[in-house]
C-alpha cells in the first residue's frame, strides 16, 4: 500500500495571534487552526460546549406533532411499542425511550431484530406481532424511514406510528403519523449530523420540557453519547455538546450498566474518553447484535439491578472476545482468497459459513490493509449476503446500485454497502463491478492520503500543560478527529519490546530538551527497523497515568518510510544550482522539509517559509571545501567499488576523527555532489546508502 503524508500548512501571524490570546503553546494553536478554528467566535463556540448552548429540541421539524402524539397515547393509557436497531446506536437510542416510558409509568413493549433472521429494519412478521398484541402507538428509532410497506401496514390496522430516523430518505417516504429524520428538508442541515441517538436524546428532552417532568437527562445523555461516537457521525455541532457532556456524566455518575461494563473491563471513572466509547465500549454493545441477541446490551443498559447488569456485562464481554476469534478467522481465510486479486481495484470473498455479524468489519480490515474498496460474501442458501467497505475517493454505493439487477436488494452510502444476491447471479456481479472499479478508480487514488497536524521540533515544548491544552479539542471523532504530530530526530534514551509475544514498543526518547514517552503496539519487523533507523513517526499526543504518576505518551501510528528522506534528497540536489540571491532576517533553528517546498522550489516561486528553509540548508546542510574533502577522503578508504553504511555511524566517525562536527546532511550533499560528477551511483534508504563508483581508476583518484 502506497502513503502520502501531507503536513498542514497554516498561518505563522494568525497561529501566533491564537497562541497569545488564549494563551497556548504554539502546537495548540497550530491544532486549532487546522480545525479551522481561526477567530475568537469560531473558537469560543467550539470550546462551549454547556448544557444551555444546545439548541431548541423544537425546532428539529415535526418534533412538536411528535411529543404531542406520544403524550397522548401516554395519557389514555394506550400500549406502546418501541422498536430500534440492532447496532449501538439503535440499541442506546432504544434504550432512551425505554426509559422514558418507563419514567411516565406507560404500558409499552420493544423489540430490536435479529440481524441473520429480520435484517434490518422493520418486518411485516414484528409487525403483525404488534398489531395482535394491541399496540396503539409504535415509535421506530434509528429505522423506519424506507420502511413502506410495513409502516403502511401497521397504519391501515389502526396503529400510530412516529419514525425517529436519521438515515437518507428514499424517493417514497412510509405513511406515518410523524415522520422525524433531519434529511427530509434541507433546512435541518443542521440537524443531518445526528445519528438515531442523538435524535432520540432530543426526543426525549423535548418531551420533558413540554410536560415539565424534570428528567434526569444525564443518564439520558450518556447513552446519546455511546451512540454518537459509535455510529461515526461528525463531532461538530450538537453531537460535540451530547458527546462532551455525556463523558462528563459517565466518568463522574454512570449509568448503572454502563457503570457494570466499565467495572468489567477495569476502567475507572475519570478515564473514559472518546477512545473508550468508539473502542471499548461501542464494540461490545454491537457485538451482542453480531454474534448473539441486541438486546442483551438493551437488557444492561436499562437494568436496575446491579447484579443482572453486571451478569449482563460479563456475557457481553465474553460474546466481543467471540466476535473478535471467529472475525480474526474470516479475516485470514478472506486475505488468503485476496492475494490473486492484486491487479484489481476492487477485492472481493466469500465464504460458505462465515457469520454475517463480522464480515463487515472483516471487509473495514481487508479495507485498512490493501487501502482498496472490499465486499466481502457470505453463503447462506441460495443467497450471498454481502458487507462492503470503501475508500474515500470512490462511492461504493452508486457502484453496488450501478449492478442493482443483479442483487435482491442493496443499501448503505458512499464509503459502507449491504447487499444479497442470488447465487446464480454472484459470478456476473463481482465481475462487473470490478471492471467498472478499475475503470473508475485511478492509480492516485489507491495512494492514501494522512494528514498531520503539525512537526514536533527541538524548540517546541512538549509536556503534560501542552498535551492538556490539546486535550481542550475532545472528544475526537470524526471531523475531529485526534491530532496527529510528526516526530523527527529524536534520539533513543532506552526501549524494550514488551508483552506476550515482545509485540509492542515502549521506548523513552529525547527530542531537544522534550523527554518523553513512546509506544508502539503491535510493532512489525521492518518497523523496529525504522524505529532503529530512527525515520520520522507519526503518531497522537497522550498522557499515561500508572501508579498514580502522569507522563508524556506518543503513541505511534505509522512510520514515514523513506517518504520524507527522498523528498530531503530531491530538496538538497536542487539547493547548490540555485542561482538565487537572498537573505533572511531571522534563519530558523531547525527545518523540516515538505512536499510543497518541492513544488516551490520547481515552480521559482518561493514563499517565506520555504525561503528560510533553503537559507537554513545553505547555512548547514552544505559542506565546505575542506569539510566535503575529508568526507570524500573517508569514502575513499573503502577498497570496494559497491559498497554500503550508515550514515548516522559516518557522522559519529567523521567527528571523533578529525574533531569536526558535521551533519547527516553535509554527507548526503558531498555524496550528491559526487554523483552530479558522475563518479558514483548511489541509493538512500532508512539512512543507509548504497554507493557504486562507476569507475576504479577515477575513485583512486579522488
Amino acid at each position: 500500500m502506497r502513503k502520502k503524508f501531507h503536513i498542514k500548512k497554516y498561518d505563522e501571524k494568525l497561529v501566533a495571534e491564537i497562541a497569545e490570546n488564549y494563551h497556548l503553546n504554539q502546537i495548540t494553536a497550530i491544532t486549532m487552526y487546522n480545525r479551522n478554528l481561526k477567530t475568537n467566535d469560531s473558537i469560543n463556540e467550539f470550546l462551549n460546549t454547556e448544557f444551555q448552548e444546545f439548541k431548541n429540541p423544537f425546532d428539529i421539524k415535526f418534533m412538536e406533532d411528535a411529543v404531542k402524539l406520544l403524550s397522548k397515547h401516554a395519557a389514555e393509557n394506550n400500549k406502546i411499542f418501541v422498536y430500534g436497531d440492532y447496532d449501538a446506536d439503535g440499541v442506546t437510542a432504544t434504550a432512551q425511550l425505554v426509559l422514558l416510558l418507563k419514567a411516565i409509568k406507560a404500558k409499552f413493549g420493544y423489540h430490536l431484530p435479529d440481524r441473520e433472521a429480520d435484517g434490518y429494519g422493520l418486518n411485516m412478521k414484528t409487525v403483525d406481532k404488534i398489531i395482535e398484541g394491541g399496540y396503539k402507538l409504535l415509535i421506530t428509532l434509528d429505522c423506519g424511514i424506507s420502511n413502506y410497506e410495513e409502516i403502511k401496514r401497521a397504519v391501515e390496522a389502526g396503529i400510530d406510528v412516529i419514525v425517529i430516523d436519521h438515515h437518507k430518505c428514499p424517493e417514497k417516504l412510509p405513511p406515518a403519523n410523524v415522520l422525524i429524520d433531519p434529511h427530509i428538508d434541507d433546512t435541518q442541515v443542521y440537524y443531518q449530523v445526528l445519528c438515531g441517538a442523538g435524535l432520540a436524546y432530543k426526543f426525549v428532552s423535548a418531551y420533558d420540557e413540554f410536560n415539565k417532568l424534570e428528567l434526569e437527562l444525564n443518564k439520558f445523555i450518556q447513552l446519546a453519547a455511546v451512540g454518537t461516537v459509535a455510529d461515526i457521525v461528525p463531532i461538530k455541532g450538537e453531537n460535540r455538546i451530547i458527546v462532551k457532556n455525556g463523558l462528563f456524566e459517565i466518568n463522574n455518575n454512570p449509568l448503572l450498566g454502563i457503570r457494570c461494563l466499565l467495572n468489567e473491563l477495569s476502567i475507572k471513572k475519570k478515564e473514559v474518553t472518546s477512545s473508550t466509547l468508539g473502542y471499548i465500549i461501542g464494540p461490545r454493545i454491537n457485538a451482542a447484535g453480531r454474534v448473539d441477541d441486541a438486546s442483551l446490551a438493551l437488557e444492561m443498559l436499562v437494568s436496575e439491578d446491579k447484579v443482572f447488569a453486571s451478569n449482563m456485562a460479563s456475557k457481553i464481554n465474553g460474546l466481543n472476545s467471540y466476535r473478535k476469534e471467529i472475525e480474526k478467522k474470516i479475516f485470514l481465510q478472506a486475505d488468503i482468497g485476496i492475494h490473486s486479486q492484486k491487479a484489481s481495484n476492487l477485492l472481493v470473498a466469500k465464504g460458505g459459513d462465515w457469520h454475517e455479524g463480522v464480515i463487515g468489519i472483516v471487509s473495514s480490515r481487508i479495507t485498512e490493509k490493501y487501502f482498496k474498496p472490499s465486499i466481502v460474501f457470505s453463503k447462506n442458501g441460495e443467497f450471498y449476503k454481502g458487507s462492503g467497505r470503501s475508500i474515500p475517493t470512490f462511492n461504493l454505493y452508486d457502484a453496488v446500485k450501478k449492478f442493482e439487477h443483479l442483487t435482491v436488494k442493496c443499501g448503505g452510502h458512499s464509503q459502507a454497502i449491504g447487499l444479497t444476491v442470488h447465487e446464480n447471479n454472484i459470478e456476473d456481479f463481482i465481475e462487473n463491478i470490478k471492471i467498472y472499479a478499475n475503470e473508475k478508480i485511478s492509480d492516485m487514488d489507491l495512494v492514501e492520503e494522512i494528514d498531520i497536524d503539525a512537526v514536533i521540533m527541538e524548540n517546541d515544548k512538549i509536556n503534560l500543560d501542552t498535551v492538556n491544552e490539546i486535550h481542550l479539542l475532545e472528544p475526537f471523532g470524526l471531523e475531529n478527529e485526534q491530532p496527529v504530530f510528526l516526530i523527527d530526530g529524536y534520539k533513543v534514551v532506552n526501549h524494550r519490546y514488551i508483552g506476550a509475544e515482545g509485540s509492542h514498543l515502549k521506548a523513552n526518547i529525547k527530542i531537544g530538551e522534550n523527554v518523553f514517552d513512546v509506544i508502539k503496539f503491535n510493532i512489525e519487523e521492518n518497523e523496529k527497523k525504522e524505529f532503529q533507523s530512527f525515520n520520522p513517526a507519526i503518531g497522537n499526543l497522550n498522557i499515561n497515568t500508572f501508579n498514580g504518576r502522569s507522563s508524556v505518551q506518543f503513541n505511534i501510528i505509522n512510520f514515514t518510510g523513506n517518504y520524507f528522506e527522498n523528498i530531503k534528497l530531491d530538496f538538497l540536489k536542487k539547493i547548490p544550482g540555485m542561482n538565487i540571491d537572498f537573505a533572511i532576517a531571522e534563519i530558523p533553528e531547525g527545518i523540516f522539509v515538505t512536499e510543497e517546498d518541492l513544488e516551490s522550489l520547481n515552480s521559482g516561486n518561493l514563499d517565506k517559509n520555504t525561503t528560510s528553509k533553503v537559507e537554513f540548508a545553505r547555512k548547514y546542510w552544505i559542506p565546505t571545501s575542506d569539510e566535503e574533502e575529508i568526507i570524500s577522503t573517508v569514502l575513499n578508504k573503502n577498497n570496494s567499488s559497491v559498497f554500503k553504511f550508515d550514515i548516522n555511524r559516518l557522522v559519529i566517525y567523521i567527528n571523533k576523527l578529525y574533531n569536526i562536527v558535521i551533519n547527516e546532511e553535509k554527507i548526503i550533499s558531498t555524496i550528491i555532489g559526487l554523483n552530479c560528477k558522475g563518479l558514483i551511483d548511489f541509493k538512500l534508504k532508512s539512512n543507509i546508502v548504497y554507493v557504486k563508483y562507476l569507475n576504479q581508476g577515477e575513485k583512486n583518484e579522488l
